[in-house]
């Protein structure tokens, strides 16, 4: 989520340089470091970073694509509204289900998760349950390599906090609380910067299979603060209690307690007048409550209560003006809490205190406080030294080890371990985080594995990860994203004239630009450009080396990588936009001509820039470059969000702005610098004022065009069969009040029908007949996207491929399907079975299912995509058929224990599963 760099010194960025700054192309074997990731106002301002972030960059961008024109603020209540409108759009039948669509993975990438739990009720403690800021609640029983959504499409999936019931005879019960008081991204602003409400609390009475929204933390506007419940810092259960249900809830505004099992509560400390934005809080195992209220409420400070209505003050004298603090209590002496204060943005004025608990109220002289910041503003990162750093309390953490009150973890962008509670910086230890091998940045939650003082658990912006030694000197991780589908991408690309090709590319928040080569759902993706991912493009992704194109956030350059097609290891890089192309916009919008991939055009607030041969630009400088730009064309006093090419010879361009104005250019890639284009919108009857958020060009027919506006409370879409001259709203049923938001278009000739496809925030739809407000618009992939936010759509017309970037739920990807064959006894199109037995040793079955005689493919893959084995690949009639595999490779040796991926092709149709061998 943020775009980041430590400290670096100057012999580091020397090394860097050096390693990356080859004139010549490296051989296969060469393996480049990627370009570093911007400096930043999130970094170590004492290196004196010579660029800030800005930090209001997203919301603006938010706001400006989303707020309703005419009153510039979104609609009350729209999140819940678009939903409910949602749902009254008819989902595609299984007898019409043109397109098959599955997920993409990444496999191995995991979305922001600030909430993870251990399961007591399982004596083996390998049932994990985690939430995804995006991505709603997920299972495992298998210790996370493999997971199941539990949450369904049509609840809020801003996951933020985590407890089990672990009483005795009540395992069985879960809470998770939603919304997000820092970093929210997809979709709906406030008038708080990083905020991203939710929908109060759900609690599940099966083990977390399901679950429920507790009616009276539900029903406020996700869009506007008009609700305590809309952000949940922290839940705790008291586990000492024997008769009531008691839970207390953090969240934005006090502390609230409940009896009941959170049927009714109770506000039992803050202020409800001058609320304290920040709260956190913990239960010991007595049922002594400590909890945590910021200083910009008018009741702030630190507080200690034994019934959890009553409550002492026991801030340190003279502490003030504070942010967050987040709090631990050490499992193995409960008199002793550690307090970790944030520190403000690039400042490195973070605090962490330790409390002893002595007698009494727990106040003044009946508690010890000690200061252990001494530490923290010098503490060992992956580029040298550096303060703690919270990012503005965006990532703040601290736990502490299970056996010792002075083993101490500190979580923000890295992640520390201290055997002496902070006190020495020789005990002080760089356990993960920010490029620290195996994890990535933005700790949110650690845990320890019930009855375990080495195997621990990490939530951060890449997900779940676990250690088996959490002591160790080098201490090493494990990811377990395999399936924990969560990631949250913005852009998507794939190679537009190159068939049958899998590669798939995106940029995402928090993982930065992924590359994913094999279309299997849990196949590994590889990260050739940290940092947070922008906009994409795929030049050439045939041979065993491709040209990509991949973007940070905001305006930290657009590089061009030479990839490893099969690994995605990075072979070469070098930056090429030029000096002076700025823009305001969060994401630099540009694309590839499609006719000649080595021409790009790049916009830049007004300014429309053409690079008219990319490959004269050498690798190796992440320096702005001149060579082969010039301002193409422009839209004065306008901000450019978005661009298309033709396919046609004429090589029209078109592009609209942030206000509505749509344009053309003739013969673009010829055009002399300075051209005027035409604008195409007057008389449109284009909302005013709204945000062209995306233009889609008939891959057969440059003059139909379909153009879409993402603002709520607007007509969304727009139709012309003439190249711009005149147009027609399409919105049909997707069309009037509390409709979604539409963020991508794209147009898939078929033999037939052509099909439209649109991306919103309330998941994907397509229509087959565009008739003015007759359109009929049908919901696709129900089950695997549903409601979430789809903020872009890549094509490929040639052989129907349609590729989304969901904003929590990965990828999927959607092929043009045979029609369903009904007879009687004859499976539908392809059915892939789960093997028999499984976990399995030595052999398992595989049994599967044709609808049409043809050919059938069957392979086996290990976890990173690798083809491990082709167990079929032969004609088959339809019907029911089956295979054995043996557990042996390619060249029949026994492969050993773990997870395996087993996929089926035939009939236009692919379906992947798991499977364990355990030897």
């Amino acid at each position: 989520m943020k775009t980041r760099l430590a400290a670096l010194s100057v012999l580091t960025v020397l090394a860097m340089m050096a390693i990356v700054w080859n004139p010549s192309p490296p051989s296969s074997l060469e393996i480049l470091s990627p370009p570093a990731p911007p400096p930043s106002r999130r970094a170590d301002l004492s290196a004196g970073a010579p660029y800030q972030e800005d930090l209001l960059a997203r919301s603006n961008y938010q706001v400006m694509r989303l707020a309703d024109p005419t009153t510039g603020e979104l609609p009350p209540d729209i999140r819940r509204l678009e939903k409910v409108f949602a749902a009254g759009i008819p989902p595609r039948e299984s007898s019409e289900k043109f397109y098959s669509w599955t997920s993409r993975g990444p496999g191995n990438v995991g979305g922001r998760t600030r909430a993870v739990a251990i399961d007591i009720s399982d004596p083996s403690y390998n049932t994990i349950l985690a939430g995804g800021v995006s991505g709603g609640m997920w299972r495992s029983t298998d210790e996370g390599l493999n997971w199941s959504l539990t949450t369904g499409a049509d609840q809020v999936p801003h996951i933020s906090s985590l407890a089990q019931d672990t009483r005795a005879g009540h395992q069985n019960i879960w809470y998770c609380g939603t919304g997000e008081g820092e970093g929210g991204s997809a979709a709906w602003p406030t008038n708080e910067f990083y905020v991203h409400p939710g929908d109060g609390i759900y609690k599940s009475t099966d083990g977390g299979l399901s679950w429920a929204v507790l009616p009276a933390t539900a029903g406020a506007d996700p869009q506007n603060f008009t609700s305590p419940w809309q952000v949940v810092w922290r839940l705790a259960v008291d586990e000492s209690e024997t008769v009531a249900d008691e839970v207390y809830a953090a969240t934005w505004g006090g502390i609230y307690r409940s009896t009941d099992g959170g049927t009714s509560w109770t506000h039992v400390l803050g202020d409800p007048t001058t609320p304290a934005g920040y709260a956190d809080l913990v239960v010991s195992s007595t049922g002594v409550v400590y909890a945590t209220l910021s200083y910009d409420g008018a009741q702030h400070g630190t507080f200690r209560s034994v019934d959890g209505v009553n409550w002492t003050d026991i801030t340190p004298a003279g502490y003030t003006d504070y942010d967050r603090i987040v709090l631990a209590i050490a499992p193995s002496n409960e008199n002793v809490v550690w307090f970790l204060v944030a520190n403000t943005w690039g400042e490195a004025d973070a605090a962490l205190f330790r409390y002893q608990y002595l007698s009494g109220d727990g106040a003044g002289a009946n508690g010890w406080w000690q200061d252990r910041s001494g530490q923290l503003a010098s503490l060992p990162g992956t580029y040298g030294y550096s303060h703690y750093e919270s990012q503005g309390s965006y990532c703040q953490m601290v736990a502490v080890h299970p056996t010792d009150p002075e083993t101490v973890f500190l979580g923000g962008v890295y992640l520390f371990r201290s055997t002496d509670g902070f006190q020495l910086a020789s005990n002080i230890s760089l356990l993960g985080g920010w490029d620290y091998p195996g994890h990535p940045a933005d700790l949110h939650w650690l845990l320890f594995r019930p009855g375990s003082s080495t195997r621990a658990y990490t939530g951060s912006d890449g997900g779940v990860h676990r250690t088996l030694d959490a002591g160790a000197v080098s201490v090493a991780w494990t990811s377990l994203n395999q399936g924990y589908q969560t990631s949250q991408f913005y852009t998507v690309a794939v190679d537009e004239n190159l068939m049958a090709n899998p590669v798939v590319i995106g940029g995402t928040q928090d993982n930065g630009s992924l590359f994913g080569s094999q279309d299997l759902p849990g196949a590994n993706w590889a990260n050739p450009l940290p940092g947070d991912g922008g906009f994409c493009a795929v030049a050439n992704a045939g041979g065993a080396t491709g040209t990509y194109y991949m973007s940070y956030q905001q305006n930290f350059g657009v590089y061009r990588a030479l990839l490893d097609n099969s690994s995605g290891a990075l072979l070469n890089w070098g930056r090429v936009d030029p000096p002076g192309a700025d823009t305001s916009l969060w994401l630099k919008p540009y694309i590839l001509d499609p006719n000649d991939p080595a021409k790009m055009y790049l916009a830049a607030d007004a300014n429309l820039w053409r690079n008219s041969d990319l490959a004269g630009i050498p690798n190796g400088s992440a320096a702005p470059s001149s060579i082969n730009w010039s301002v193409l064309t422009g839209a004065p006093g306008q901000m450019i969000s978005a661009l298309a090419m033709s396919r046609s010879a004429a090589r029209i361009l078109y592009f609209g702005t942030a206000t509505g104005q749509f344009y053309r250019l003739d013969n673009a890639a010829t055009a002399a610098p300075g051209s005027p284009p035409t604008r195409l919108d007057v008389g449109a009857g284009f909302p005013a004022g709204a945000y062209l958020s995306s233009i889609a060009v008939h891959p057969n027919d440059d003059q139909r065009l379909l153009v879409a506006f993402s603002n709520y409370n607007v007509v969304n879409i727009f139709y012309s069969t003439n190249g711009g001259t005149t147009w027609t709203a399409v919105e049909g049923n997707l069309g009037g009040a509390n409709s979604p938001s539409f963020r991508s278009v794209a147009w898939m000739p078929a033999t037939a029908v052509d099909y439209c496809f649109v991306a919103t925030s309330t998941g994907i739809y397509s229509t087959t007949g565009l008739n003015g407000s007759a359109t009929d618009w049908h919901q696709e992939a129900a089950d695997l996207v549903g409601n979430a936010v789809v903020d872009m759509l890549a094509v490929r017309p040639a052989e129907g491929l349609v590729v989304a970037a969901t904003h929590g739920k990965g990828v999927v990807r959607g092929y043009n399907s045979p029609s369903p064959v009904l007879d009687e006894g004859v499976p539908t199109l392809v059915r892939l079975d789960q093997n028999v037995p499984n976990p399995f040793n030595p052999t398992t079955v595989i049994n599967f299912g044709v609808a049409q005689s043809g050919q059938v493919t069957l392979e086996i893959y290990d976890v990173a995509g690798r083809r491990v084995v082709r167990l079929l690949n032969a004609f088959r009639d339809a019907g029911e058929h089956s295979v054995v595999w043996n557990g042996t490779d390619e060249s029949g040796r026994f492969v050993g224990s773990g997870t395996y991926l087993y996929g089926i092709r035939s009939q236009g149709q692919e379906v992947t599963k798991a499977m364990v061998l355990v030897r």
